[in-house]
């Protein structure tokens, strides 16, 4: 219920103007809204790594003297044209025994030319890790007329991402 200033009378609370005497209802003070508190900063982010533990402060990349946290790929044309020649010559060269070094040599480049969300890849596997594996796989290729390699692109992959982590 509001109260007319003038004489006293008491009128609705949506009321603008006095029914006993016509004067204007005061205007309410307006309320100040008090500010919210800020936000708690969001916890780190836990990012698994290869040795089971949780890292909690990732390191970001610095690009241009200046922190990013966005995911990019900074590797050029030329650097993989580069690679790609000679990985082609020493598979040639070498009848195919390099091809496991061909492939981490590129899956390396093209990890560590790649950034996700500030944080840099890293690949850490070897062609002599791959090896026994790619022996194994081009043999059952053989023996199942090439029915196998559609498998063995998955197994490359799951090697791959096994082998792959955030650099820090």
């Amino acid at each position: 219920m509001k109260t007319c200033p003038k004489c006293g009378a008491s009128g609705a609370d949506n009321s603008v103007f006095c029914m006993n005497c016509g004067a204007r209802f005061a205007e309410p003070a307006p309320t100040v809204k008090q500010p919210e508190p800020a936000p708690a900063p969001a916890p780190a982010a836990q990012t698994y790594n290869t040795y089971n533990t949780y890292n909690t402060n990732p390191a970001p990349v610095v690009v241009n003297n200046a922190v990013s946290a966005e995911s990019f790929f900074d590797g050029t044309l030329g650097q993989q044209i580069g690679i790609s020649i000679v990985t082609v010559l020493l598979c040639m060269i070498t009848l195919g025994i390099y091809a496991p070094w061909g492939f981490c040599r590129l899956y390396r480049w093209e990890t560590e030319h790649t950034v996700i969300n500030g944080r840099r890849l890293k690949f850490e596997g070897t062609g002599g890790s791959l090896f026994g594996q790619w022996i194994k796989w081009m043999l059952l290729s053989i023996i199942t007329c090439g029915i196998y390699s559609f498998w063995v692109q998955i197994k490359l992959k799951k090697w791959q991402v096994k082998h792959t982590h955030f650099a820090n």
